[in-house]
């Protein structure tokens, strides 16, 4: 089993972080600080040094051990799971390559298709427009069928929606 390794947190000398991605204060218990889980699923965290700060668990886990943030860059949580703060769960991605990660590993929220919140269709019903406008069947008549706009029947007969089909 690895072994829990304390480091000082960058601009805040009364704290430390673990590679275990637990924080502690040192002013004087030592005690281990407990997180507050934020709208989307991270864990926050109050320092102080000349007032309080509130700062996300994972950043403050990266700083302690790797160092500051490119600002052009983000933490990735590797196995998809916010909690887990570990430094061994961490590492640096674009905004892009995060998203790309939280499609495969199937945490994100928003997506394609079904998978979107604000689908109205279904990828049968998808298959069925396309089949429909193939064999000549107008548009408008297609969005009436399926209870959607002429225009949306023309974005997915164009392939501008539901590309993945």
């Amino acid at each position: 089993m690895a072994k829990e390794i304390w480091k000082r947190v960058p601009g805040f000398v009364h704290y430390s972080a673990s590679n275990f991605g637990r924080i502690k204060s040192e002013w004087s218990t030592g005690r281990i600080l407990k997180a507050t889980p934020l709208r989307h699923g991270y864990l926050q965290i109050s320092l102080y040094c000349n007032g309080q700060k509130q700062r996300t668990v994972h950043r403050v886990v990266w700083e302690a051990f790797k160092g500051k943030i490119p600002v052009e860059l983000q933490i990735n949580h590797i196995d998809g799971n916010k909690r887990n703060n570990a430094l061994s769960n961490l590492e640096l991605a674009t905004p892009s390559e995060n998203r790309v990660h939280s499609f495969k590993i199937g945490t994100s929220k928003t997506g394609h298709g079904s998978r979107s919140p604000q689908h109205k269709l279904t990828e049968e019903i998808v298959l069925a427009i396309r089949k429909g406008h193939a064999l000549g069947e107008a548009q408008k008549a297609l969005g009436q069928r399926y209870g959607v706009t002429q225009s949306a029947v023309s974005y997915v007969v164009n392939r501008k929606v539901w590309r993945h089909i």
